[in-house]
């Protein structure tokens, strides 16, 4: 990651092909009472300037977290996402204990049938849905 071009956000990157990707920025906004999250397509030109991990379909299937120094994914990312939103949810810090292959199985199985369970967004952007700087490209 480089982290010179955003080192004072918090950035999480998702699939804006994903439904379910979808109702988690919802619900993270929703939640984030700091607005200190923005948000990103992993297909976007924001994760291309952050990173030179290539996009491939392993990626896809998880959540990506940039808090301005490091990358964090899969459940690692959602349980940091949650416990920094504040108003309770770090109550979720309790299944840290859950040893992380565990937490991982159960978040790639998710990930895994994601589109299977959810449909697609019908509608590929966010961006005019929230207010401006929350949506990066």
């Amino acid at each position: 990651m480089n982290p010179s071009f955003a080192q004072n956000l918090k950035i999480v990157f998702y699939d804006n092909r994903c439904m379910l990707c979808h109702w988690s920025v919802r619900f993270i906004v929703k939640h984030d009472k700091k607005e200190q999250f923005a948000f990103a397509p992993l297909q976007g030109s924001t994760w291309r300037q952050l990173s030179a991990i290539q996009v491939t379909p392993a990626l896809m299937e998880s959540v990506q977290y940039f808090d301005g120094k490091t990358l964090t994914d899969k459940s690692d990312a959602a349980l940091l996402i949650l416990c920094q939103m504040g108003d309770g949810w770090q109550l979720f810090s309790v299944f840290k204990i859950i040893p992380l292959t565990w937490r991982n199985a159960v978040y790639d199985f998710i990930a895994h049938n994601r589109h299977k369970w959810f449909s697609r967004p019908i509608e590929c952007s966010l961006e005019n849905q929230f207010p401006a700087g929350r949506i990066l490209d």
